[in-house]
């Protein structure tokens, strides 16, 4: 467990003395109105329980959400979506500790393992985030009076810091944003993962140039000739924070700015929608909010969201099959396929069946059934003396096939829908039916007459 920081309210006249001392300091204690409590987990391991300083203290309420959010953010940062997102928007700031404008650095800080320290705090204005290691500000701030005027209240560091994460989070915005939480607007926990993971990259050594001020961002950063540089989406820390957010309100875009939080109706485009729009799949029902909680659970991972949005769209996910089943599916459209894999043991007749079906209620259709798909039959092993591919399009509502084929193992795939379709294709060996014949008549019995 983390050692506790220190809770203490400063004197001016302990200025000097606390001032060398916290030049050496690695991590240091929040600014005493900060307060109270601190929520310690690793970004990528153990999660630890939030402890409270004092009785009073406000962080413990928002422990869970913490962690919860913590998780999100965890997910998030490694999706192929937020990868390619940080990339299409990073443009080095000057102040960067890193030499040169590579995406993969903003990338590699938001997925270091490092511990993690997050702090309750009442911070000034409209700030929600503020890392809180290195000098304490309230000493930092006394230079001349100049907010951050030793320079050293950042606590930056660069990509090969292994030390601690230390952050202040504001109460204010907590509350805000658990009553969005508590009113079933999961895009909370995308906005409070957005702090923390901006906060992570200034402690790697990504820098935005200025708080408030475009014009003073742009100097700092250099872009000064640069008109198109944005320094609330093209720095590291606000590219890592619009990219987070968006995984909830833009499919995995950034999101729109000013980045004010999550959206007030817990209406959104979330990366887990866009997942399954890009693999051509509609969700079944409540599957949606399922996959949404299991992501803030920290049970589930980019590759779980891969698997069930694909389903069985690809040959390296095709669903095993028997003789004799009877396969229930849909096609989205043109782009859509199916695939099944089957063994079988011997040569044989086939005979599969396909025709238009409405699904039941676990997986909806649209008032049509639609066309039925083109299937084919390919074997599995490429050496096997079966034919390269058996295909046959289907036309009308019911479509019923019967062909040869050689002990193997075959993909089935159904595909080239022009619309929306249900359908449901059976498999089964076509027997050759035996019909009997009739009795032969038998002669008549003529009898013997003597002569």
């Amino acid at each position: 467990m983390f050692q506790r920081p220190s809770v203490r309210r400063r004197s001016p006249a302990l200025v000097l003395v606390l001032l060398g001392a916290s030049l050496a300091a690695c991590s240091a204690a929040p600014a005493a109105d900060e307060n109270v409590g601190e929520a310690a987990s690793a970004l990528y391991g153990t999660t630890y329980t939030a402890e409270g300083f004092w009785a009073s203290g406000s962080c413990p309420a928002y422990d869970a959400i913490l962690h919860r959010a913590m998780n999100v953010g965890r997910f998030v940062a490694k999706t192929e979506a937020f990868t390619s997102c940080v990339a299409a928007h990073y443009r080095r700031c000057a102040l960067d500790r890193y030499p040169f404008s590579e995406p993969g650095a903003v990338i590699m800080g938001a997925q270091k393992p490092n511990d993690t320290v997050i702090h309750c705090a009442d911070l000034p204005g409209t700030v929600r985030g503020r890392v809180t290691g290195g000098v304490p500000d309230d000493i930092n701030d006394l230079f001349l009076g100049i907010p951050g005027g030793l320079g050293l209240a950042s606590d930056m560091h660069d990509l090969t810091y292994t030390g601690r994460e230390d952050f202040a989070i504001d109460k204010d915005f907590l509350a805000k944003t658990s009553g969005w939480d508590a009113a079933g607007n999961r895009g909370a926990l995308y906005t409070i993962a957005s702090v923390i993971w901006h906060e992570a990259s200034h402690v790697y050594g990504f820098s935005h140039g200025h708080n408030s001020d475009a014009a003073k961002a742009k100097t700092a950063c250099g872009r000064d000739g640069d008109p198109s540089w944005d320094w609330q989406l093209n720095s590291g820390p606000n590219a890592v924070k619009r990219c987070m957010v968006g995984a909830f309100t833009a499919g995995g875009n950034a999101a729109p700015a000013p980045v004010l939080g999550a959206p007030e109706e817990p209406v959104e485009s979330s990366l887990v929608r866009a997942t399954f729009a890009k693999r051509h799949k509609r969700m079944y029902p409540m599957q949606h909010e399922s996959i949404l909680a299991k992501i803030e659970s920290g049970t589930y991972a980019p590759a779980d969201l891969e698997r069930e949005a694909t389903r069985n769209g690809t040959w390296g996910s095709a669903t095993p099959v028997t003789l004799g089943t009877s396969l229930y599916d849909e096609l989205t459209g043109p782009p859509d396929a199916d695939y099944w894999v089957i063994d079988i043991p011997t040569k044989m007749d086939v005979r599969v069946t396909i025709e238009s079906r409405r699904q039941d209620f676990t997986m909806p259709s649209p008032d049509t059934v639609g066309p039925l798909p083109d299937v084919e039959l390919e074997p599995y092993y490429a050496k096997d003396p079966a034919p390269t591919k058996i295909a046959f399009t289907t036309t009308g509502t019911k479509s019923v096939s019967t062909f040869t084929v050689w002990p193997s193992r075959f993909y089935i795939k159904a595909s080239n829908a022009s619309a929306f379709t249900s359908f449901q294709i059976t498999i089964e060996e076509a027997k050759m039916q035996v019909i009997p014949l009739p009795p032969r008549p038998r002669p008549p019995v003529i009898p013997f007459l003597p002569r």
